[in-house]
């Protein structure tokens, strides 16, 4: 409202208000403002729109809060990072849930057993490497090719 009134808005509020009042017919309004019909159609249903919105009933009194729009801005920024915020303390409680969980499951964990690895040498507690390969095939040194089960051996057979 404290915008200065531009001179084509003032005249095209005239025209309208002639041919809302029988003065003046459409065609003539139209070329009067250099416009189609549909143009000044257009324009007329914008001011009586605008006219109907001026005129419902507002509310009395005193607004419930002043409307400060930089104010507004910042409340809406302030509970986005709040939001935000929230997100990303739920996500560093799971990442230390996750932690605590692993350093469990590792002291719970027993170390890896070393495998003893045997070396078919003649040096080695006197065994062969044919002596070796024949024990892995399902007979020892002296056994006359027999097949040892497992759970069958006690002790280990002599020479080893």
């Amino acid at each position: 409202m404290n915008e200065p009134e531009d001179p084509k808005t003032l005249e095209r509020q005239r025209v309208i208000l002639e041919v809302l009042a029988g003065r003046m017919n459409v065609t003539e309004a139209a070329l009067e403002l250099g416009v189609s019909r549909k143009t000044y159609y257009e324009w007329q249903e914008r001011a009586l729109q605008a006219m109907r919105s001026a005129l419902r009933d507002r509310p009395g009194g005193r607004p419930p809060y002043p409307v400060d729009t930089e104010k507004e801005l910042l409340r809406e920024q302030l509970e986005t990072l709040q939001k935000e915020r929230h997100v990303l303390e739920g996500r560093l409680r799971i990442q230390e849930v996750v932690r605590q969980t692993f350093e469990a499951m590792r002291r719970e964990a027993s170390p890896p057993k070393k495998k003893r690895v045997l070396r078919a040498t003649d040096e080695h507690r006197g065994a062969s490497a044919a002596g070796v390969e024949g024990a892995l095939r399902g007979g020892l040194p002296g056994t006359a090719g027999a097949v040892l089960q497992p759970d069958a051996v006690e002790k280990p057979p002599p020479g080893w």
